[in-house]
């Protein structure tokens, strides 16, 4: 039995609840507008192939972004935004950002570091994991 899908319910509304996220929340920044717009596509085509039972080889969406830029450029509150948006489409059950810095995903001895970096993964389990200045 499928799920309700938001993202393939009403594709008029949800592409358009999306274009207006994108405008309200990324003024200025036509890249990263781009990029989003691209990343929205093709997890919507992905959806689409599942909800058709074509996906014979496509794993579960993973969507890995890296943040490049200067200190005080945006790039956290970009996830954070991106985060409200993908749990406004139903692509995150949550939303949240759980922000770690390296210290807190490397440990101090052999075997500690696989411990905090799942504890981290866990807690960010349905939202995004942002590792800042890693």
């Amino acid at each position: 039995k499928l799920q309700a899908d938001p993202m393939a319910r009403d594709l008029t509304s949800v592409e358009l609840q999306f274009e207006n996220e994108l405008r309200d929340t990324f003024i200025g920044r036509a890249e990263i507008k781009k990029e989003l717009q691209q990343l929205f596509s093709e997890m919507r085509h992905e959806r689409e192939l599942r909800r058709r039972g074509l996906a014979l080889n496509l794993r579960e969406p993973g969507k890995h972004m890296v943040f490049v830029g200067n200190p005080g450029t945006g790039k956290t509150m970009i996830a954070r935004s991106l985060g409200k948006i993908m749990k406004k489409l139903g692509v995150l059950s949550k939303g949240h950002v759980v922000e770690v810095q390296r210290g807190d995903i490397v440990g101090e001895y052999i075997g500690k570091t696989a411990q905090l970096t799942r504890s981290a993964i866990e807690r960010a389990a349905g939202g995004i994991l942002l590792v800042d200045e890693a």
